[in-house]
This record gives structure tokens, sequence and C-alpha cells, in this order.
């Protein structure tokens, strides 16, 4: 089954596609980043230490990793899902912007603590 965001429709058994070469931003890129968005702060998170310049190729590779499993997963289970390039790049997208949100996060609980203190 596939939804299109108007309609559901049944699609038959297939191996999928894969799309390396042109990035769509339409309203998938938009949902792939704000599912990733949550990840991003979770790592951020649980990994304090690590850059936000370092937080790019970790997205990046978060998302050719969850595209590569899609485009296994669909050779092995027939799902019939497309690997797309505009997933890896919105999926990195999402991962950073949830780690600014952390650190937008811990620049505001911080200064809430400054001004309990004051």
């Amino acid at each position: 089954m596939s939804f299109t965001g108007t309609k559901v429709y049944i699609m038959p058994a297939g191996i999928g596609s894969v799309n390396l070469s042109r990035i769509t931003y339409d309203l998938g890129f938009i949902e792939n980043i704000a599912l990733t968005v949550p990840l991003g702060f979770l790592i951020k998170r649980a990994f304090s230490n690590i850059s936000l310049i370092s937080m790019v190729p970790i997205g990046l590779m978060t998302g050719a990793a969850i595209e590569t499993m899609q485009y296994y997963l669909s050779h092995v289970f027939l799902i019939n899902r497309t690997s797309d390039i505009s997933d890896v790049v919105a999926n990195g997208i999402g991962i950073v912007v949830g780690s600014v949100l952390v650190l937008v996060y811990r620049y505001v609980y911080e200064q809430k603590l400054l001004e309990k203190w004051m």
C-alpha cells in the first residue's frame, strides 16, 4: 500500500527504484526533515561533546544508512520502495536542526539558571 497525501492505493510487489541525481523539494522532503529532528536531538544529547560541524557528516551518514536499508529491504521483501538522494539530504538537515535545537535549549536553560541565581 502507498499513500500519496491525497489517496491510498495498492502497489504491486517490486524492487522499487533509486534516484541518485535529482533532488526534489516537495512535501516528502519537509516530512523527512521533521522525522529526523528528534534523532538529531537525541544524538546531540547523548554525545554532547560532538561539535555542530561534526553533526553534518553524521547526519548524512545516518540518512545514507536509512536509504541503504530501505533499498536492501525493497529487494529482499519486494516492498517497492524508492531510495532517494533527496531523502539522504533531508535526513541530514533534520539531524543538524535537531542538534541546533539542543544547543538553543541548553543556552536558554543556562540563561534561566543564571537569572535564578542573580
